[in-house]
C-alpha cells in the first residue's frame, strides 16, 4: 500500500486530514481568498464540502522582497467509506480550480 491508498473495511468511518499548502504573492496578504474544497467518491459523486475565506498575514518588513507567503490550512473530513474506489479531493482558491488529489480506498 502507498500513501494514497487505504485498505479499511467499507463499513468504517475514514477521517481524512489534508493540509493545504498557499502560497501568494505579499500583494495579496491581508485580503479574504474564498476556498472550496469538495470530497468526491468514486462515482465522482459530491460527499461533503467545506468553504471558507483565507486570508494570509501581510508580511513584516523582515520579509524578503519577492517571496511569497505562505499558510498551511487543514481540511479535515469524516465519512463512511460504502464503495471501493478512487476518491478524491478537489480544491478551488478565488473561484479557480487549484488541485486535485486523488486516494484509493480499497476493501480490506
Amino acid at each position: 500500500m502507498g500513501i494514497d491508498t487505504f485498505a479499511l473495511p467499507l463499513v468504517d468511518q475514514l477521517e481524512l486530514v489534508a493540509l493545504i499548502r498557499v502560497a501568494a504573492p505579499a500583494a495579496d496578504c491581508g485580503i479574504g481568498h474564498p476556498v472550496l474544497c469538495r470530497l468526491t467518491g468514486p462515482e465522482l459523486e459530491l460527499i461533503e464540502s467545506r468553504d471558507f475565506s483565507l486570508t494570509l498575514r501581510v508580511p513584516g518588513d523582515e520579509h524578503p522582497d519577492g517571496w511569497e507567503v505562505n499558510a498551511f490550512v487543514p481540511a479535515i473530513f469524516y465519512f463512511d467509506t460504502e464503495q471501493a474506489g478512487t476518491y478524491g479531493l478537489d480544491i478551488w482558491i478565488d473561484g479557480r480550480f487549484r488541485w486535485q488529489v486523488p486516494f484509493r480506498v480499497l476493501a480490506a
